[in-house]
């Protein structure tokens, strides 16, 4: 049986060896639409404003104007300011991963990674998980609560654009 590192996309499993990020999140969820569908919106980086909590402003910055690996998206995030998200791993419609910089962001060694799985019935299972070393003392102590409810909502808002329903598993 493999091990979940050696499941991980290689860009993403290299970045977490060199910096020893540990999993400090993993949510799954299932929306009843096709990954293709699903990925439409999720892999709209300018588009997650229409989606995410918080984040009121997304540009993106693509080599060659070919949005996917190697694309920056800078995000402005209420109580945050500037997110850069660099995409490390484009894969669509079977996922991607950022890994995220920010001077008052409370992580470190940040890696999000987001896989599209298709199910039988049509839905999609999404699978969020969020590598990363804690800073700024209680705040980061606290973000993966806040994170998780982020994303919890985030994926509601997927599935509400899609017009469909979704469930955390």
């Amino acid at each position: 049986m493999e091990s979940q590192e050696d499941s991980l996309p290689s860009p993403v499993n290299r970045f977490l060896a060199q910096h020893r990020s540990p999993l400090r999140i993993h949510e799954r969820y299932r929306i009843k639409a096709s990954p293709q569908q699903v990925f439409g919106v999720l892999g709209d980086l300018e588009g997650i404003t229409r989606f995410f909590p918080l984040i009121h402003h997304a540009t993106v910055d693509a080599p060659a104007d070919c949005i996917g690996e190697g694309s920056l998206r800078v995000c402005s995030v209420r109580g945050m300011g500037q997110v850069n998200e660099h995409i490390v791993w484009w894969n669509p419609p079977q996922g991607y991963a950022y890994r995220a910089t920010g001077a008052m962001v409370p992580l470190r060694d940040h890696v999000g990674l987001i896989r599209l799985t298709h199910n039988s019935d049509g839905s999609t299972t999404v699978s969020w998980q969020q590598f990363f070393r804690t800073r700024f003392g209680p705040l980061g102590w606290v973000f993966p609560s806040m994170m998780r409810l982020l994303m919890a909502r985030g994926i509601r808002n997927v599935a509400r654009l899609l017009g469909v329903p979704s469930t955390r598993l």
